[in-house]
């Protein structure tokens, strides 16, 4: 198995490394820190690779731009399953989550991990984007997906109420039964752990009403 990591900051570098190491020990595991670099890691190896950790923010290069113009080096000789990392607010990692459905379609699986997140949101990220064994949690309800698929892309409880068609209070009751399922404690580690395991473009649609 052959994982790349680009990001050019050193200390992200090795703390996502060390997490590959406990999950997946016999990986090969290649660093970069510009797309430059992952460009001629990935036409150099007749080596497959299995999984790409992306900064979304990189300095040299704008790695949305590229995202979007569908690279061949990620197409050929198999589709290479795409996992982002983001900083920022709730705004920026709604941004990325948009980004991640969009280029889901054509790159495979994309999933968002922000810098700031729980270990175990990005193992569960990793987990999930490798097909391994995923963390153990209770399943969400059809609702509950609708409801966190909105709060993955802002939105409000007064804006989920109106969208799904009950009051707030029916909104907060939900939430925190999400936290419990999901093992989590509030709305931001909620977004994080959800869009981990269930990347936008593969969720599914849940219930219009509740």
């Amino acid at each position: 198995m052959r994982i790349i990591i680009v990001d050019d900051h050193p200390l992200v570098q090795e703390a996502l490394h060390q997490v590959l190491r406990a999950l997946v020990p016999s990986a090969e595991v290649l660093k970069t820190q510009t797309l430059a670099g992952l460009r001629q890691l990935l036409s150099t190896s007749g080596v497959p690779t299995d999984l790409l950790l992306l900064d979304v923010t990189l300095e040299a290069g704008n790695t949305l731009d590229w995202l979007g113009s569908a690279p061949p080096e990620l197409l050929s000789p198999r589709r290479v399953p795409v996992l982002l990392f983001t900083g920022g607010d709730n705004a920026t990692l709604a941004r990325a989550n948009a980004i991640a459905s969009e280029i889901a379609s054509t790159l495979g699986y994309a999933g968002v991990v922000h810098k700031g997140a729980p270990g175990q949101v990005l193992q569960a990220a990793i987990t999930q984007a490798l097909g391994l064994k995923k963390v153990a949690h209770q399943a969400l309800t059809p609702r509950h997906h609708a409801l966190m698929r909105l709060v993955c892309v802002g939105a409000t409880n007064l804006q989920i109420a109106g969208q799904l068609g009950v009051s707030q209070s029916t909104v907060k009751a939900h939430l925190s039964q999400i936290y419990d399922r999901l093992q989590v404690h509030n709305r931001g580690q909620a977004a994080l752990q959800y869009a981990a395991l269930y990347p936008l473009a593969d969720a599914p649609a849940g219930a219009t009403h509740a």
